[in-house]
């Protein structure tokens, strides 16, 4: 995976529970690969729009206070209603959620997600959160309550590996809690507990 592309898919939240090997493939046909500085401005709003909505009963002001700090996360998978558009263009309404992930030395590293709220959203990014967690280079950390809605139908990561991970991330501060668990700190959040989840590549 090249970490200096930038690379956009549609994923119909029907569609969610297929296959998702072709996440670490770059060349893969789901992707675009496109300038983010040529992000249409809608779609950028849309997707900004879901995260403040979604982490908004995390922190009174949004950890990523404007929508280009969103462009950090150079893997975009934008879930929506309907098929897969034929051209690059997309109506914004049409985006019904998001998991957004980084290229990191380990494999992908999963980030943000969210949807509109929506049953069908909802459940769209539960079948495609555990997909992409049982794909070889794929990682993440999880919290409840996504921890508890996925943590039996994927790989847990050992503490002792997460760490290593984590440490290759630059991240110091971890400290064990129970079973495979850790806390860490995490900008304005503080002190909270994660668990690394999926299948990262350990050097």
């Amino acid at each position: 995976m090249e970490e200096g592309s930038f690379l956009v898919a549609y994923v119909p939240e029907d569609q969610a529970d297929k296959e998702t090997d072709w996440l670490t493939d770059d060349d893969h046909h789901r992707y675009q690969a496109i300038d983010p500085l040529d992000l249409p401005d809608e779609v950028l709003d849309r997707v900004y729009d879901l995260y403040k909505k979604t982490y908004a009963k995390l922190s009174a002001r949004p950890l990523i206070s404007s929508r280009e700090g969103l462009l950090a996360y150079n893997r975009w998978v934008l879930l929506i209603t309907g098929r897969v558009p034929a051209g690059k263009i997309l109506a914004p309404k049409r985006i019904v959620g998001f998991a957004l992930f980084k290229v990191k030395e380990a494999g992908l590293k999963a980030g943000l997600t969210a949807t509109d709220g929506s049953q069908a959203a909802k459940r769209a990014l539960i079948r495609f959160s555990i997909r992409c967690y049982n794909t070889r280079g794929v990682f993440g950390e999880v919290s409840d309550p996504l921890e508890t809605r996925i943590k039996d139908y994927v790989p847990v990561v050992r503490f002792g590996d997460a760490k290593k991970v984590l440490q290759q991330l630059g991240k110091a501060d971890v400290r064990k809690s129970k079973g495979h668990h850790y806390k860490r700190k995490i900008g304005r959040l503080g002190t909270v507990e994660k668990l690394m989840v999926g299948r990262p590549i350990l050097r």
